[in-house]
């Protein structure tokens, strides 16, 4: 799902993919389980921020969310 439980769960996904040299797993978490780009991780940062930089779900979650996005896009850097 596009919502920050998803972004959390496509990091953590990602991060583990990263870990152990599973490029598999780095795909699906970047591009979603069939790698359509319907989902993942590149879908939540798509979905997520309005044009304008806002977290769309508001600002109380704007500082849950961003963590996952930032320690993420750490790892993939």
């Amino acid at each position: 799902k596009v919502h920050n439980h998803g972004t959390w769960a496509t990091a953590a996904v990602g991060m583990t993919g990263y870990v152990i040299d599973d490029q598999e797993l780095v795909e699906q978490a970047l591009y979603g389980l069939d790698k359509s780009g319907k989902a993942g991780f590149l879908r939540q940062v798509d979905e997520l921020f309005s044009p304008q930089g806002y977290y769309t779900e508001g600002p109380y979650y704007q500082r849950y969310a961003l963590l996952p996005f930032i320690t993420f896009a750490k790892a993939i850097q």
